[in-house]
């Protein structure tokens, strides 16, 4: 496939989540995301357990806290956890997200729960191929994927297909997908 329909394939997706106004709208089970405190165009991914009260919803998610390597760079050590996060700031941002699955593409919420808990303690990180997202939606779905994780790699294909220079014939590209080409210092950060 090639970058553009990729990105096209992308887009189309747009209709796959909801924007979360209020966490008693989480249901348990649900795959949520939000822009990540380091690189707020990077989503962070969960599964919810439960609401808690007010903004705050108990999670279960891959962290980056640091276990051994440095914190967050591919091939450190990170965990998966169970806790409660304060949502409060991406529902008053709007930049909450549930992801939307259509019936019988994904296992019911007490199984997806039961999928997440199973893996619990540390795991190896790698920011294209074993990342929060990935696992959300490999609890959720069974499917081991991350739509960011490929746009990345797309992207990195791209230059060293076609350069620097292709930057130009991507000017057809939504402007959050061209953050990643024009400033590709983000890879130093979040890897």
């Amino acid at each position: 496939m090639c970058f553009r329909c990729f990105v096209c394939c992308l887009l189309r997706m747009g209709n796959r989540y909801s924007t979360i106004s209020s966490a008693k709208e989480l249901q348990r089970g649900d795959h949520i995301s939000y822009p990540t405190q380091r690189m707020p165009s990077l989503h962070h991914h969960a599964i919810v357990v439960h609401w808690t009260k007010g903004t705050w919803v108990h999670v279960i998610h891959a962290t980056d806290s640091q276990v051994g390597g440095s914190s967050g760079s591919s091939g450190s050590s990170a965990k998966v956890s169970e806790e409660d996060v304060d949502l409060e700031e991406h529902i008053r941002n709007k930049t909450l997200t549930r992801y939307n699955y259509l019936w019988g593409e994904c296992y019911r919420p007490d199984k997806v729960i039961r999928r997440a808990r199973n893996h619990i303690g540390i795991f190896h990180y790698d920011a294209l191929n074993q990342n929060c997202e990935h696992l959300a939606r490999y609890w959720k779905t069974g499917r081991y994927e991350s739509i960011q994780a490929n746009v990345v790699s797309t992207i990195l294909w791209e230059f060293a297909r076609k350069g620097l220079g292709s930057i130009g014939s991507l000017k057809w590209l939504p402007t959050h997908l061209r953050f990643y080409i024009v400033n590709p210092l983000w890879l130093i950060f979040y890897f």
